[in-house]
């Protein structure tokens, strides 16, 4: 991401790079994508439900061209999307048009998205695990942290499975000898818990309950920390 290779993914094929699983060759693929995304967020506000007071705002991180964008912006009165690629942006507003979506104001990463919070739900997918900078990571966990409302709610994914010879091996070889999806800025970047745990105490988040700990999808709900001066 250091270059931007999402805004290349994005023109190149932005839904295949966001689900790499997605079949192209299958005729319903496009549906299939977008059914993803319905299944993932109602697992996820089910996740969150316990701890979510209101349903006024959300702001989704990483949200590419709107596959959670769409379904969670039909539980809350408006949604923040906000992504580090343009084109992302462009066919998100092409896919809200689509879907009869109105309620959804999208920025690039480096503007000021905070400044449509407080939110009640702060949520990001399948973002940080591409991100190889740890120090951007927890910049941008302190900024997540930093607009979410004093009741409000953080769900968090990461990919924690241990570093395998395996990943070093795929880690170190260059780009044209890798599938796509290990190659730089899709790859998954992996961390081990405590570092997750670390990055969260210093952007001022309090985990509050974990799920699927060491593996490629540890989901974390987090609150602001008690007295945290942000």
């Amino acid at each position: 991401m250091a270059d931007n290779a999402w805004e290349r993914f994005a023109t190149s094929d932005a839904e295949a790079y966001i689900c790499t699983e997605l079949d192209r060759s299958a005729s319903d693929d496009r549906e299939s994508f977008f059914a993803s995304g319905q299944a993932y967020v109602e697992h996820m506000l089910a996740a969150v439900g316990p701890y979510l007071g209101r349903t006024g705002s959300a702001l989704e991180f990483g949200c590419g061209v709107g596959r959670l964008t769409i379904p969670v912006a039909k539980h809350f009165d408006r949604v923040t999307a906000v992504d580090v690629a343009p084109t992302m942006l462009v066919k998100l507003a092409s896919n809200c048009e689509e879907f009869g979506v109105r309620n959804c104001t999208s920025f690039l990463s480096h503007e000021a998205w905070e400044q449509g919070g407080p939110f009640d739900l702060v949520y990001s997918f399948l973002v940080f695990q591409h991100l190889p900078n740890t120090t951007s990571v927890a910049a941008y966990l302190k900024r997540m942290a930093n607009c979410l409302a004093a009741d409000g709610i953080c769900h968090l994914q990461f990919d924690t499975r241990p570093r395998s010879p395996g990943y070093r091996l795929r880690n170190a070889l260059p780009d044209p000898v890798l599938p796509r999806q290990w190659r730089a800025g899709i790859r998954r970047i992996r961390r081990s818990p405590a570092e997750v745990h670390a990055m969260l105490a210093a952007a001022g988040l309090d985990p509050v309950e974990e799920r699927g700990r060491g593996t490629a999808l540890h989901e974390v709900q987090a609150r602001k920390a008690v007295g945290d001066p942000a």
